[in-house]
């Protein structure tokens, strides 16, 4: 059976994780059947951690969770070239096909915006580099566009809303994105991904409009939370997140509420057009009446 998984999905390796550690954690690379037993009776016994060398290609320790989990992902290991900075030039040698990227998502629930993707590399160093966008002699437009409309998909039957990020390996010849990571809380730390892909935007949105948007995105569910709950709706109390329900329904969103004309869903400029209630319009200036309406305006009546 493991033998014919790999040569279904032409690969000589597995990646097994639990599905919910991120980051890296809890990967195991499985490349035997003799790997596999080792790496199920770690899980049954409640092993915290796999030495270096336990299994047939495990140079470093592998952390594990401390409860065996209901699920494992189980995925084809991506082999990839190094993407290395050299002297300040980006060096790709492109036998292999996949290279590493992270896509952000912004925007309503069913109806996300992917940004640009950032294509990650390292330094000789060993420290991270992130390009964004993509140089298209890496990534080519045709890629990027099929990668952006998976992570649209993928975000969008997840229930996702508001901003989130899916890491993973694109395929750079047909855009094939196989996920490692989906965010729903990414970082928002300077320099991180995000803020590159929102100022690589067109037309591009600055840092302050960003964090304005999230704002507003939050006020307008816990908004409708509380009337829901007024209303005696049971529904998740998420501002990101809402689960399918069992008809079919995405069980929190728009066709649930009478909210009148959408908002504009543009990526930058005019963010909160045709929004009602308290939130007003975004002129693109930040006086100081506005000012303090963005700290305690999701607190008015």
């Amino acid at each position: 059976m493991f033998a014919a998984l790999l040569l279904d999905w032409d690969c000589s390796s597995v990646a097994i994780k639990p599905p919910t550690l991120s980051g890296g954690l809890g990967v195991i690379r499985v490349s035997s059947p003799e790997d596999l037993y080792v790496v199920a009776d770690a899980l049954r016994s409640c092993t915290p951690r796999l030495p270096a060398g336990t299994l047939e290609q495990q140079p470093l320790p592998v952390t594990l969770p401390l409860q065996l989990p209901e699920l494992l992902v189980v995925e084809p290991w991506i082999e990839t070239d190094e993407v290395a900075v050299v002297d300040g030039q980006l060096q790709w040698a492109g036998k292999q096909r996949w290279v590493e990227v992270t896509v952000g998502l912004l925007g309503e629930l069913g109806s996300m915006t992917a940004l640009q993707p950032t294509l990650l590399a390292y330094s000789a160093e060993g420290s991270r580099q992130q390009f964004t966008p993509p140089p298209q002699r890496i990534l080519p437009a045709a890629a990027v566009e099929a990668v952006q409309g998976f992570a649209v998909a993928l975000a969008d039957g997840l229930g996702l809303r508001s901003i989130a990020a899916v890491d993973g390996f694109v395929n750079v010849d047909t855009g094939e994105l196989v996920v490692l990571d989906v965010q729903q809380l990414p970082d928002l730390s300077d320099g991180s991904p995000i803020l590159q892909q929102v100022l690589a935007n067109d037309p591009p949105m600055l840092p302050y409009q960003l964090f304005r948007h999230l704002a507003q995105q939050a006020y307008i569910s816990q908004r409708l939370a509380l009337e829901a709950a007024a209303a005696g709706a049971g529904m998740s109390s998420s501002a990101y997140y809402s689960a399918p329900d069992d008809k079919g329904g995405s069980g929190f969103g728009a066709e649930d509420f009478d909210l009148g004309e959408p908002a504009e869903q543009g990526l930058g400029g005019d963010l909160f057009a045709g929004v009602e209630g308290d939130v007003a319009a975004d002129d693109g200036a930040v006086d100081d009446e506005e000012l303090q309406g963005m700290s305690a305006g999701w607190t008015r009546e």
